[in-house]
């Protein structure tokens, strides 16, 4: 939560520091799931990935804070005995590295959806659960200095499915800041 409220402020500021570097991807979501797996023990995550990710070039800070709420919200929206399925996998036909995450929780409403990312909105079957609304915001910022972008499944009361879009290239260049 600190984390997340520091990092809203310093995107407003613009002090946010996209350093793209070569990157364990793979790496990241494994420390990721077992980070989550113990934060929420009663609760199934598991990582499936489909190719090499050692050699990825990407903000490894940016993406551990994306990775990790991605996988937060999946745990605190999922019920306990919940399934939560992560996958790492890339699209050659698009020039993409995809992540996954995709749970069995409570959903959201479909007029709902394309509000997710905005700052501070919450769902409303979010309602008694922790949460600042801030978390979806900062991922699909974070994924837009990368080049990338946030998709949003969702099935009310059947759960949700988040997809991270990066560009594979190496040739990524840090675009201006949405407002």
């Amino acid at each position: 939560l600190t984390e997340s409220v520091l990092s809203a402020s310093r995107l407003d500021e613009g002090k946010i520091a996209y350093a793209p570097a070569m990157t364990d991807l793979g790496a990241i979501l494994t420390e990721a799931r077992a980070n989550a797996a113990s934060f929420y023990p009663d609760r199934h995550f598991d990582l499936k990935i489909e190719g090499e990710f050692s050699s990825t070039f990407l903000d490894e800070t940016l993406i551990r804070q994306v990775v990790s709420n991605l996988l937060s919200n999946a745990g605190k929206y999922t019920d306990p005995g919940g399934q939560v399925e992560i996958s790492l996998s890339r699209d050659p036909d698009r020039g993409q590295i995809l992540i996954e995450v995709s749970d069995n929780g409570i959903g959201v409403s479909p007029n709902e959806l394309d509000r997710l990312s905005e700052r501070f909105f919450r769902a409303k079957s979010g309602v008694g659960r922790p949460g600042t609304g801030i978390g979806l915001y900062l991922i699909a910022q974070f994924l837009g200095l990368h080049g990338g972008r946030l998709e949003i499944e969702s099935d009310l009361g059947f759960g949700s499915r988040f997809r991270a879009i990066l560009p594979a290239s190496g040739e990524m260049q840090a675009p201006a800041l949405a407002s």
